[in-house]
């Protein structure tokens, strides 16, 4: 929509007609456009090649920013998703396929997904480590929605301590 209306707007176009005839002050026609249309810092990137070449709103991918990160304690690269109020729940979802994919391609194992008791079964094993009994233990973690009971401690202390395990490696 605000696409829209910038396309269809004379400030923006008088914007572009100065941005392009003074390309080495792009940034400047940049900061003039987000103040003029109340645009939050995602449309910085996006602007530069609009003011310089237009834009179409059919070549618009979503709005959700995808930023690199590099780690130089492990030599790789991880990503994180911006999100503006431009931004929708499919934008992420597609920013996320996009990301996933690059882990993919790089051999980085996915992300699984946890059971719903790995929060339980993690802190049991820290309770056991705490030097809790298995009805102590057992009482901490029973709720209104989830018994729990004495016999079941061990397997849940077992499971944890496995995935604890699992985490360091």
């Amino acid at each position: 929509m605000k696409l829209k209306t910038m396309q269809a707007s004379v400030e923006f176009l008088e914007i572009q007609k100065r941005a392009q005839a003074d390309p080495a002050n792009i940034q400047k026609y940049v900061t003039e456009t987000r103040k003029e249309f109340n645009l939050s810092p995602y449309w910085g990137n996006f602007l530069k090649f609009a003011l310089q070449h237009g834009f179409s709103t059919n070549n618009l991918a979503g709005a959700a920013e995808i930023v690199t990160l590099n780690d130089l304690d492990v030599n790789k690269e991880y990503y994180y998703i911006a999100v503006y109020p431009e931004t929708s729940k499919r934008d992420v979802e597609r920013a996320y396929a996009v990301v996933n994919e690059r882990y993919v391609e790089r051999g980085d194992k996915k992300r699984s997904r946890t059971s719903r008791r790995f929060d339980m079964e993690v802190k049991a094993a820290a309770l056991k480590d705490q030097g809790l009994s298995s009805q102590q233990i057992a009482e901490q973690l029973d709720t209104e929605d989830v018994t729990i009971t004495a016999d079941m401690v061990p397997d849940l202390i077992a499971k944890g301590q496995k995935k604890i395990a699992k985490s360091k490696t």
